[in-house]
């Protein structure tokens, strides 16, 4: 599996299964959460927003998800896919498809999935193929994951760092009309942004 950095961190689990429940003990070999909620674990503030899952490009990766979920949560989570013309994640070579859930008490969970030969056609393992999705994030502190085993991965150069340190940078590549409003969020909650990133963060239209 290609990371930049694994780290174990058996903290980071249980701060997710305090919020969303038993799902946080529904992760398969190929599937991971990564984004909001482990960016915030690891920057020790309360977990706010959704959760999100991704799981590696092929349905049987989906499936064998999708039936951990249902048997762990006691059929807990609803599950409704989203119309590909509302899908804001369509402008993400990396995702083919977002399943969105929400379960008895209201809280939300996206689980993206891959989309084959996203980049090139260089084989890959299916969790390393679902580790593409994190990549891809357009703030550099939402670029960790976390599998089922408690382990942490940077997928972007100084993700963790950031959430340790409640960083905002943007990337610019990977920024979307959304990324303003996720900066902003991020503002509120206490995340700063360091002087050498304010022009680029400008450059996306704050």
């Amino acid at each position: 599996m290609q990371a930049l950095t694994r780290t174990y961190r058996p903290d980071v689990l249980p701060k997710i299964y305090d919020r969303f429940g038993p799902v946080a003990n529904c992760l398969t070999l190929s599937s991971f959460f990564y984004g909001g909620a482990v960016r915030d674990s690891l920057a020790g503030v309360p977990l706010v927003g959704d959760l999100d899952v991704c799981v590696a490009d092929t349905g049987a990766e989906v499936s064998a998800l999708l039936r951990r979920i249902y048997e762990g949560t006691a059929n807990e989570w609803h599950m409704t896919e989203r119309a590909q013309a509302n899908n804001p994640y369509n402008h993400n070579p990396a995702i083919s498809r977002v399943i969105e859930c929400t379960n008895n008490s209201g809280l939300g969970m996206h689980i993206v999935k891959g989309q084959a030969n996203a980049f090139d056609k260089t084989p890959r393992s299916a969790p390393a193929r679902a580790l593409l999705i994190p990549k891809t994030v357009d703030i550099v502190c939402c670029g960790v994951a976390i599998d089922c085993w408690g382990f942490v991965y940077e997928l972007i150069p100084g993700a963790i760092r950031d959430c340790h340190e409640r960083l905002i940078r943007v990337i610019k590549v990977h920024a979307t009309p959304a990324t303003p409003a996720r900066v902003e969020k991020l503002r509120l909650r206490g995340y700063k942004i360091p002087d050498d990133y304010v022009a680029l963060i400008k450059g996306v239209s704050l």
